[in-house]
């Protein structure tokens, strides 16, 4: 073995170490399909609003970089990208850190690839200079026939593909709101979401898919019990669409890292998917990790539609593998 083959073995047996303390020993290559990540304030079920006044939380961030080094596309919307105009879907803050996490990618995940970009907007109004846009190494807009007008044949490496189909009011998408409004409520419902994944699932050496939008994005990808009373998940485990929901598209899992502590009014975001859609989506309860940061706790959890995400997690606390601090599961 050459040095720079230990040194990623290394690297990658870090990041392995730092997952098993927050989620158990998961066979992360095997976890594939379609991801989701969130972080919520646990008392109001809010999501945080990231900017200067959210709580800081490596661990967290090293979260989004593990989801975002597991998969082979990024599911954005423009109004994620109008609310962050800085955004850039590195797996790290620092060098080292994305150093470690290219090399779990490469050498446990075998993927050598940068994940494709995948922008959903409705009327294509995206800023087309963003960093997001202008450094993805590939990918594709989805957005309507009228954005395509917009935006032409092309944004940076991004196709721009006509695949939303028109409303039948002939009307825009709602008003906005971070991480919602008009992209991603009106996309929900003309069902171009599930198409979007569709086609992200048909291109060549695309099968992790990670959705990072907001809840009103996400939230087609989720039955909802509360409006159709005769969804049973105690009968049915896996029940079919709700109201709303991208028919073919399934959640296999959600890594949900949520904040036990009260936020600052200025970051709290949009109301998260309720404990009942979850539930209907996933079947069985989650594994669970409590860790001490400088902000305050946050637990983290991951929901797996298979149930591993609690098997896993378990059989981790059974040995003794405790989950740590800040100081610890943070480095």
């Amino acid at each position: 073995m050459s040095a720079g083959q230990a040194r990623a073995e290394k690297e990658s047996a870090r990041i392995e170490r730092r997952l098993e303390a927050l989620y158990g020993t998961v066979d992360w290559a095997a976890a594939g399909g379609l991801l989701h990540v969130a972080a919520v304030e646990g008392a109001r079920r809010r999501v945080i609003a990231i900017g200067p006044h959210s709580p800081p939380s490596a661990a967290d961030r090293f979260v989004l970089g593990a989801a975002r080094a597991r998969s082979d596309a990024l599911v954005t919307s423009g109004a994620v990208l109008r609310a962050e105009p800085r955004l850039v879907h590195r797996l790290a803050e620092t060098a080292a850190e994305e150093s470690g996490l290219q090399a779990w990618r490469l050498h446990r995940l075998g993927r050598s690839r940068p994940p494709q970009l995948i922008v959903l907007t409705r009327e294509g109004e995206i800023p087309v200079h963003h960093p997001a846009l202008q450094l993805a190494p590939g990918g594709f807009v989805w957005t309507s026939e009228a954005g395509r007008a917009r935006l032409g044949g092309r944004v940076g490496a991004l196709d721009v593909i006509a695949g939303i189909p028109p409303r039948a009011d002939g009307r825009k998408g709602p008003g906005s709101g971070l991480r919602s409004g008009r992209d991603a409520a009106s996309v929900g419902e003309a069902g171009g979401l599930a198409e979007a994944l569709e086609h992200a699932l048909s291109r060549p050496g695309v099968e992790t898919v990670l959705v990072e939008a907001g809840p009103s994005l996400a939230s087609s990808l989720y039955p909802d019990p509360e409006r159709d009373p005769e969804l049973d998940t105690q009968r049915d485990p896996t029940p079919g669409p709700g109201p709303g929901h991208a028919r073919g598209a399934r959640v296999e899992e959600l890594l949900l890292s949520r904040f036990e502590g009260a936020l600052d009014d200025r970051a709290v975001g949009p109301p998260f998917l309720s404990e009942g859609a979850i539930g209907a989506a996933f079947g069985s309860p989650p594994s669970a990790a409590r860790v001490e940061e400088p902000s305050g706790v946050w637990t983290f959890l991951r929901y797996r539609r298979d149930g591993a995400g609690r098997r896993e997690g378990q059989a981790a606390l059974e040995r003794g593998d405790r989950p740590g601090r800040a100081s610890g599961v943070g480095r």
